[in-house]
């Protein structure tokens, strides 16, 4: 699905505009737990996982940061769900060393309603953290997509279906690096990397923060196991 036009900026909401007051104001912590400083303590550095190539079927080559566990996933969180606006420059730069040289950035996107209550689009706030000026918003969801937490791999697939689409512009690309905050099923790198080839957009890999997938495969198994 494609659309020919961004759509055009919104103004900042309050909850935006409360946000980066704080981020002025208030000392920043250690994302992993809290103690004083900005960043990483040494202790939380010390836990943080090294990155690994993540194996999806159909997906594009995946490479993520760590596993979805632990100071990483806190620190996720914190920042995704809480209003750390401070840990984006941590966060950051565990993703910059995975992304080539020269690469051109494409954030996965977000639910309308869910970048709004979070006061604006986390990933996208990422991406120009790691590549200011290489960084290109082409992806949007229709507003009828549902939040895809409890969703199952066949629920997230339906669920995203048609309904990831594309701004296109003068010039596009020919290749690009999609980028998210977590991986679970790879349905929506499938559905993203899906959507850019069909207006000739290839996709050259993907990377994410956390890798979710072997949790995933674990409630599969116990599933099948029984109680």
């Amino acid at each position: 699905m494609v659309r020919p036009d961004p759509p055009t900026p919104s103004r900042p909401t309050p909850r935006l505009l409360l946000d980066g007051l704080l981020d002025l104001l208030l000392p920043g912590s250690c994302g992993g737990c809290g103690a004083g400083g900005a960043g990483w303590c040494p202790e939380c550095s010390a836990r943080l996982p090294g990155p690994h190539r993540v194996v999806l079927p159909g997906a594009p080559e995946t490479l993520a940061a760590g596993r979805y566990r632990g100071p990483l996933r806190t620190a996720l969180l914190a920042y995704k769900e809480r209003g750390r606006r401070d840990l984006a420059a941590p966060l950051a730069a565990l993703l910059a060393p995975l992304v080539p040289p020269g690469g051109l950035l494409v954030p996965a996107p977000s639910r309308p309603a869910a970048a709004r209550a979070r006061g604006g689009d986390h990933v996208l706030r990422l991406c120009r953290r790691v590549a200011p000026g290489r960084t290109l918003p082409l992806l949007g969801l229709a507003r009828r997509t549902r939040d895809s937490l409890g969703l199952d791999a066949a629920q997230r697939t339906a669920n995203l279906a048609g309904r990831v689409f594309v701004r296109t512009g003068e010039n596009p690309p020919e290749a690009v690096l999609l980028v998210d905050d977590v991986v679970t099923t790879g349905a929506t790198l499938r559905a993203c990397a899906r959507s850019l080839a069909e207006v000739g957009i290839a996709v050259s890999g993907a990377v994410v923060l956390c890798d979710a997938s072997g949790r995933t495969d674990r409630r599969h198994r116990a599933g099948r196991a029984g109680p």
